[in-house]
């Protein structure tokens, strides 16, 4: 686990737009993320994506998801997958360096070792059906990498 701090994900975006002459458009976008390295164990990621006005039926598919230790996806700011080695299940999380800290954070998918490379079995993430938002849309990772899954660990925040 302290070999190399990342997170990868990468999903698919689906949407239908419905023109004015009642004809019906859908469009997917692939969604990809990974950061390897990063200087501390505690970090984001953000990644943008814009919604176009009359769009319906929005979800976004995971196809991989994992983080060294564990990570937590936000969607416009609102939870909406987490993974951690050594879950699914409690662990501890905080939220960037500043904080929030959660000591009983409920983490939806995990691997029972690391490193967590092994491709998920088929249908493992549910797809994620909101808070969409017609224009800009961010997802962000909070990923903290301390050694130990999801299991608590020691801190001190900055300040």
């Amino acid at each position: 686990m302290t070999s190399g701090r990342f997170v990868f994900a990468s999903a698919t975006l689906a949407f239908i737009v419905a023109q004015v002459s009642a004809s019906v458009a859908s469009t997917v976008i692939p969604l990809s993320v990974s950061v390897n390295n990063s200087q501390t164990s505690f970090y984001t990621v953000d990644l943008h994506f814009n919604l176009p006005a009359g769009y319906s039926n929005a979800f976004i598919s995971i196809s991989r998801y994992f983080a060294d230790d564990r990570s937590v996806m936000q969607l416009n700011g609102t939870d909406v997958a987490s993974f951690g080695i050594f879950g699914p299940g409690e662990g501890s999380m905080l939220f960037g360096l500043s904080g929030p800290y959660s000591a009983s954070y409920n983490f939806l998918y995990g691997s029972p070792h690391s490193p967590p490379f092994d491709p998920p079995p088929p249908n493992y993430y549910a797809n994620i059906l909101s808070p969409f938002v017609v224009g800009d849309n961010l997802i962000r990772f909070f990923v903290n990498d301390t050694g130990n899954g999801i299991h608590d660990f020691q801190f001190s925040l900055p300040g």
